[in-house]
């Protein structure tokens, strides 16, 4: 049962990679410019805000529901899109993703939150138990794991001479399997209601809605939101038209962002998580910022690649910082949490539509430049970012 926890942003990163990191393959296809195919991309974003209600009822519901029902949305999504032909279908398939996945990643990660520190981690054959912190960065080591997947499949897709629609329908198939066989899965449910007291989703929400720490970290999330799949996609598009590359080299070069995540992932899960949770967000942030400035300038691929992987590996520690901050902020109340953080986060789906504006007028380098002024603003909000230490600021 662990093994299906830990291994849900795997399928959730590899199968959410599909539009973006085709996207020059489908705007060709269907004559789109750069604005309408952001405005595809974006609208992942209100759907992921509509997931939220998945989020809250992960709190006072069947976990094992919640999540498989978000993950069928999530396979549907994949088909539409697949088989889509204007930019209205792309779009609703787009927001359908964002729903589906709201449900399926956590209603699981609730589900883990409450196994952490159990006796039920002993489920993966290991001796002892596992903290958070510990299962957190094993999920997101193999959510990069399957980062890579995800370039790999539209690589070899391009290379194959095949649709770019094959990956979405083949996808969706497994996809639905996976639903399934999650809603066979005994996931441990909402946390008792001690008697006479009564559990209001709406009251939650508002009272989280009031912690200021909830803010700061959905800011930063929002922020940190830009430098995910919508970077790694306007990076791909950066390699092939402006370092004039073919689509599969353009793909391979972004991968190398994706692999310097899987080293970051790997260490952080080897690591006893003792230092100031707000000195890593910042030292990543920095980081973040300098190697950004060198994929916009890099003069050649070599020194783009090099980059590219040291945003990855600066990215991994900032997201699995950020993610036990958020699960951490209000035990027992983590999937309304992670819908409040979350709404706040993807409020922010107009900027990329912006960057895509900037691109059709300004050049794609410019939207690079755009990029780099991301992690440079977020390094004076995370100096003031709750400190995991106190045991009550966490995601």
């Amino acid at each position: 049962m662990v093994a299906t926890l830990v291994t849900v942003r795997l399928f959730d990163e590899a199968f959410g990679f599909l539009s973006d990191g085709s996207l020059e393959s489908w705007r060709t296809d269907l004559g789109l410019d750069y604005r309408h195919a952001a405005i595809v991309l974006a609208a992942a974003a209100p759907g992921a805000i509509a997931g939220s209600v998945l989020s809250i009822a992960a709190d006072h519901r069947s976990r094992r529901a919640v999540a498989s029902f978000g993950g069928l949305v999530f396979a549907l999504s994949l088909f539409a899109f697949g088989l889509g032909h204007s930019v209205t279908v792309l779009a609703a398939s787009s927001f359908a993703f964002g729903f589906g996945s709201s449900g399926l990643v956590d209603g699981i990660e609730v589900a883990l939150v409450d196994l952490a520190d159990t006796d039920h981690v002993g489920d993966t054959g290991d001796s002892g138990r596992r903290t958070l912190e510990d299962l957190l960065a094993r999920t997101n080591l193999l959510g990069s794991v399957g980062d890579l997947l995800g370039p790999a499949l539209v690589a070899a897709t391009a290379a194959l001479g095949w649709s770019w629609r094959v990956p979405f329908l083949a996808c969706g198939s497994f996809l639905v399997a996976y639903s399934l066989w999650v809603a066979a899965l005994p996931l441990p449910g909402p946390h008792p209601v001690p008697d006479g007291e009564s559990r209001r989703p709406w009251r939650d929400v508002l009272d989280i809605a009031r912690d200021g720490r909830a803010w700061r970290l959905g800011i930063i999330a929002l922020l940190f939101t830009l430098l995910d799949e919508t970077f790694l996609a306007f990076t791909i598009a950066f390699t092939h038209r402006v370092h004039h590359t073919a689509i599969a080299v353009a793909t391979l070069v972004g991968s190398t962002l994706v692999a310097g995540g899987v080293a970051g992932y790997a260490l952080a899960s080897r690591r006893r998580h003792s230092s100031s949770a707000r000195r890593v967000l910042t030292m990543s942030a920095v980081a973040l910022t300098a190697s950004a400035a060198v994929m916009a300038t890099a003069p050649s691929l070599a020194l783009l690649a090099l980059a590219a992987l040291a945003f990855g590996f600066a990215s991994a520690w900032f997201w699995n910082t950020l993610q036990a901050l958020t699960l951490r902020l209000r035990p027992g109340r983590s999937g309304t949490v992670s819908a409040v953080v979350g709404t706040i986060e993807f409020a922010g789906f107009p900027l990329p539509v912006a960057i895509g504006w900037l691109a059709d007028h300004a050049g794609l380098r410019a939207a690079m430049f755009a990029f780099v002024a991301v992690p440079a603003a977020l390094v004076p909000l995370v100096v003031r970012a709750p400190d995991g230490s106190g045991g009550q600021a966490r995601r």
